[in-house]
């Protein structure tokens, strides 16, 4: 390969990787939240839907305890989230993210996302409650059996 034909070659190649990089950095992906909405993490407690195509909306159980249900129409990312792997979510219990408007009292999610590892298990609906509390339930269910026999 002579001179000429090695520097055109190696001027493409640069030019490619160039192109490339420029398509990474203005496709690759999202650079934050869509503009004018908000965000909440929480579990799927129920799935507005005639089949797993056809969902309409969903019920979170937001992880400060609110209960919002969301309409599906505005759905921008429904290809790299379809909406029917929100089944999934509920049944596994694991947290989702949700971008969303409120559209004159209709919550609209505009992006769906699975929650950050680490937020992967929802908290239980009720807390534990301590041993103590419990035997002494316990004992007071056991004294007043003792009592009524």
């Amino acid at each position: 390969m002579d001179r000429t034909t090695r520097n055109i070659f190696l001027a493409s190649l640069l030019g490619l990787i160039a192109v490339t990089i420029g398509a990474v950095v203005l496709l690759g992906g999202t650079s934050g939240p869509p503009p004018g909405t908000m965000m909440v993490q929480g579990v799927v407690i129920g799935v507005d839907s005639a089949g797993l195509t056809k969902v309409r909306g969903f019920t979170l159980r937001a992880d400060d305890g609110r209960t919002l249900g969301f309409d599906l129409a505005a759905l921008e990312n429904a290809v790299e989230f379809p909406p029917g792997h929100l089944v999934e979510h509920q049944g596994l219990g694991s947290k989702i993210r949700v971008w969303y408007r409120d559209a004159g009292g209709t919550l609209q999610a505009i992006r769906l996302e699975d929650a950050p590892a680490g937020a992967d298990v929802a908290e239980p609906a009720v807390p534990p409650q301590p041993a103590g509390e419990i035997a002494l339930i316990a004992a007071s269910i056991s004294a007043g059996d003792a009592i009524s026999s």
